[in-house]
């Protein structure tokens, strides 16, 4: 073994040794858009967790566990592919108002928190959503954070749409 293959070996034990030791982290994403839909219309698009996975790419389908109109503690299920595993997500609806709806997800130890707020803006609404993902190696999560942002990013654009197309 040369000089540089065992510098190479070196480096990757050490990164592996900093991924499994590293304490655990969480990923944090914030994006807004403006549409020119009410906060109701906004809403209303929001809260129809059947929609789900006509905006979020991750979403493969969703089984509510309830009838009637979307309220705290209320459940849903969630088929979710990334990369090439697909998994499932049990959510509960932790905040239902008229201008925001929060919801938390928990398996295997994996957390997930999606916070929308709507906001009346002059030419319709400002929508924000608060992305948390919590219980993440702190190494995994620097590398992760930026294609969790372009992924929500695309996902907020789909949303516009239909929200845009959903109130015409």
């Amino acid at each position: 073994m040369n000089a540089t293959s065992s510098i190479s070996a070196a480096i990757v034990v050490l990164v592996l040794v900093l991924v499994a030791f590293a304490p655990s982290s969480s990923i944090d994403v914030q994006k807004s858009f403006l549409t020119s839909a009410s906060p109701s219309e906004a809403m209303r698009v929001l809260s129809d967790f059947r929609r789900i996975p006509k905006w979020n790419s991750t979403v493969l389908s969703v089984e509510n566990h309830f009838t009637g109109q979307v309220k705290e503690g209320v459940r849903f299920d969630e088929v979710r592919k990334m990369l090439s595993q697909t998994s499932s997500m049990s959510f509960v609806v932790t905040r239902a108002a008229p201008t925001e709806l929060s919801v938390h997800g928990e398996e295997s130890g994996k957390q997930i928190d999606f916070r929308f707020r709507i906001e009346p803006h002059p030419n319709g609404s400002r929508v924000s959503l608060d992305y948390g993902e919590g219980q993440v190696n702190a190494v995994l999560a620097m590398a992760l954070r930026p294609l969790y942002a372009m992924s929500i990013a695309k996902n907020m654009d789909r949303l516009r749409g239909m929200i845009d197309r959903g109130h015409e």
